[in-house]
């Protein structure tokens, strides 16, 4: 898989290794899916899927049980779909949340403000958490999503994949990691230096809007 925005003439592109040829792709799956084209969004949506399916099990194990409290529920999402549904996600949310670091730019310039959960509510993970959130209430589909994440006591899907991406550069800056994490890190500081948006691009940008001055300098 040759990694670049363009898309690869896949009789142009090819490795041969050992006399065989190796099969040209423009997506794999390792841990998670990788596009050839860089773009993460299709990591959160493949785990969202997978994500849906185990909270489509839960419902129908937990159908005959009738209502059961909303801690129980709470807790049953949290442990059991949440972990695949962010998983990797301090990496790979970064692309969706670019989306909104865009309009929050644009805003910027034009001294408006925007309505954050218009934005991020699409993304996969919000998506799947509301479903969550509605099924558990017997809510509509149309209910208000901040109405139905209230009544159930949870906060958007968000400020944990933000609060595991703080976490993950506190580790990038410590002793015992691999020199090419520290590498990638050094690399991404230097494309945000240079206007291009990055994973510390996002980092940063996390740090400075919910104003964490004990991690700022890390940033």
């Amino acid at each position: 898989m040759v990694l670049q925005q363009r898309n690869i003439n896949s009789n142009t592109s090819f490795i041969n290794f050992k006399g065989n040829m190796i099969q040209h792709v423009s997506e794999y799956k390792l841990s998670s899916l990788i596009k050839s084209n860089g773009n993460l969004n299709h990591s959160l949506e493949d785990l969202a899927k997978k994500a849906q399916k185990v909270l489509f099990s839960i419902k129908s194990r937990v159908a005959s049980l009738g209502n059961i409290p909303i801690k129980v529920s709470n807790n049953l999402f949290d442990k059991l779909v949440q972990p695949v549904l962010t998983y990797n996600a301090e990496i790979s949310f970064m692309d969706s949340y670019l989306t909104y670091y865009r309009a929050k730019r644009r805003a910027e310039i034009s001294n408006k403000e925007i309505d954050n959960f218009t934005f991020i509510d699409k993304t996969p993970c919000e998506r799947i958490d509301l479903i969550f959130c509605k099924f558990t209430l017997g809510a509509k589909k149309i209910s208000s999503n901040i109405g139905v994440r209230a009544e159930l006591g949870r906060l958007p899907m968000e400020h944990f994949i933000m609060t595991q991406s703080i976490l993950y550069l506190s580790l990038l800056h410590t002793d015992n990691v691999n020199p090419l994490l520290k590498e990638a890190l050094i690399l991404s500081k230097s494309l945000d230096s240079q206007g291009t948006y990055s994973w510390f691009t996002f980092v940063k940008n996390i740090t400075y809007c919910k104003n964490l001055q004990e991690v700022k300098s890390l940033v």
